[in-house]
């Protein structure tokens, strides 16, 4: 049976254990890395593929932890899918919450409120769902500043030609803020600060 295959490496058992013990003592980067190499030697280590899952599961790396969860289904349905459902249920509670930081309509009351209704909707714990918001937020945020980034060089450039901005290059800026999807009060605190920076 499936005991059989996972016997079938020493490394992989190795690293099994190792991943084990690094995951009793709260080492989950390391035991990640651990049920990785454990899965690498022998892909027939259904506990290292479980395992694996559950650890990034614990980190918020839900993706990946659904991903392992459907192939760990493959082979034991049973077992995996009670942990798998619950992976899926936090993917939900992920990909819904980031659409509501992305809405044209976002408030941080709105988000708060929905937030709520959205977590008792999917009967999630409390700090699940701030470890998953938080997440979320940091990428948006990091996304956000990126773009934001992107239009700065630009009115940087039409701005090292002098301190105002000429209707033509006010054109393009507003053409770049729109594809960039900045809020008009983003673009302009991004020129205020360069233009305040190039009369300094």
């Amino acid at each position: 049976g499936i005991e059989e295959l996972e016997k079938v490496d020493l490394d992989a058992m190795r690293s099994y254990e190792e991943a084990t013990q690094a995951r009793q003592q709260g080492e989950l980067d390391r035991a990640i890395h651990l049920y990785e190499s454990a899965l690498s030697a022998n892909l027939n280590h259904f506990s290292a593929l479980f395992d694996l899952a559950e650890a990034y599961l614990a980190e918020y790396q839900i993706d990946r932890a659904v991903e392992l969860f459907n192939r760990a289904d493959k082979v034991n349905p049973i077992k995996a899918k009670e942990h798998r459902d619950r992976a899926l249920q936090l993917q939900r509670y992920q990909l819904r919450f980031a659409e509501l930081l992305t809405q044209d309509s976002y408030s941080p009351a709105m988000a708060t409120h929905k937030s709520m209704s959205l977590r008792h909707e999917l009967g999630l714990e409390l700090a699940d769902a701030a470890a998953i918001e938080q997440q979320v937020t940091q990428q948006i945020e990091s996304q956000r500043e990126s773009l934001r980034s992107l239009y700065r060089e630009a009115v940087e450039r039409f701005a090292s030609r002098g301190s105002k901005i000429s209707p033509v290059a006010r054109r393009v800026l507003e053409k770049q803020r729109e594809e960039l999807g900045l809020s008009p009060e983003e673009a302009k605190a991004i020129e205020r600060s360069i233009l305040k920076t190039d009369r300094d």
